[in-house]
């Protein structure tokens, strides 16, 4: 296959977007060393990028909300709601375990798409599916089992957490395809954004105080904090966007299997997390069984399934569900 200048600057602006999502755990654990909360920290997220994910689809024309019915906007704001609990769980996830861990746990929300659908529409998985299934979950007790004495207190906590967040993602996935099949993605990504932030207003509202937001550096906090919502919400939203439009979702799945990679990486080098050579190894499963589940690895032809029904997730890649975290 020949690569065109286009497909050279669609493959780059994937690869930022990549980076951008990857480097979201690393800002948030450096965001929350600050002194910032978990709450806190996930109000002022969404508080500040939803206006801006507003303001860029309404400059792209996408759209027009007032067009869906009473029951489409009902079920958009709830899927909005189930966002911001998978948010939450993430960001717990991440000061609780880390953020190289906890992007391991997460990164197995597709095989809880592929199961979800399986069970809404009464069919067993396919065998491919299956053989996912077991690579990657084997590879999750692999990176979660060894040395978790030695992890920061709270360690099964967080892990819980993740798993939570995991299946929060996964649900707002299937849910979201189903109400965008009626309202078109525009639409279900204005309605979904709007019930996020009315959910975040009254979680703030009711949960949170003055202290929740004390840092002992006001400069870093929001250095940080401004690296979240642009570099690692915002813009690499827009970028995947432009990047599916340009190569599809498979080759952008593809590129996306790098980004827990990217996070382990730096969340060595840069907060001086470690992962013992078994939880290396069970990392690199979950990896392949990610791989196995979007049709990147094949299993022998007498294993192969049929074709899976692409699951469309808004703000992330297409493909079996595969998406991309929040």
């Amino acid at each position: 296959m020949t690569t065109t200048p286009r497909d050279t600057t669609a493959l780059l602006l994937v690869a930022v977007a990549t980076l951008g999502l990857a480097l979201k755990g690393i800002f948030a654990k450096l965001a929350l060393a600050t002194g910032l909360t978990v709450g806190a920290l996930v109000v002022l997220r969404l508080g500040l990028a939803w206006p801006l994910f507003w303001a860029g689809a309404a400059l792209r024309g996408e759209g027009d909300p007032r067009r869906m019915s009473g029951r489409d906007w009902l079920h958009g704001l709830g899927a909005g709601l189930l966002f911001l609990v998978a948010t939450l769980a993430d960001f717990t996830a991440i000061d609780r375990i880390g953020a190289g861990p906890s992007r391991i746990v997460l990164f197995t929300f597709p095989m809880m798409v592929v199961a979800i659908n399986a069970g809404l529409s009464r069919r067993w998985p396919r065998t491919r599916d299956l053989i996912a299934f077991g690579i990657s979950y084997g590879g999750l007790l692999l990176v979660l089992a060894p040395g978790a004495s030695e992890m920061p207190a709270g360690f099964w906590v967080g892990a819980v957490w993740s798993l939570i967040a995991a299946m929060s993602y996964a649900i707002y996935l299937v849910v979201g395809q189903r109400i965008m099949r009626r309202t078109g993605s525009a639409r279900f990504t204005f309605v979904a954004n709007t019930g996020a932030m009315m959910g975040v207003i009254v979680y703030g509202l009711f949960t949170l105080d003055a202290d929740a937001f004390s840092v002992t550096s006001r400069a870093e906090a929001a250095l940080w904090l401004a690296a979240i919502v642009g570099f690692s919400t915002v813009v690499p939203m827009f970028l995947l966007y432009e990047g599916i439009r340009r190569l599809g979702a498979g080759r952008v799945s593809l590129i996306s299997l790098a980004g827990p990679a990217v996070t382990v990486g730096i969340a060595w080098a840069v907060l001086g997390e470690t992962l013992s050579p078994l939880q290396i190894a069970g990392f690199g499963l979950v990896l392949a069984g990610v791989a196995v589940l979007e049709g990147l690895i094949r299993p022998p032809r007498r294993l192969r399934g049929a074709r899976p029904v692409p699951v469309h997730c808004p703000g992330g890649t297409g493909g079996t569900g595969r998406g991309t975290t929040e």
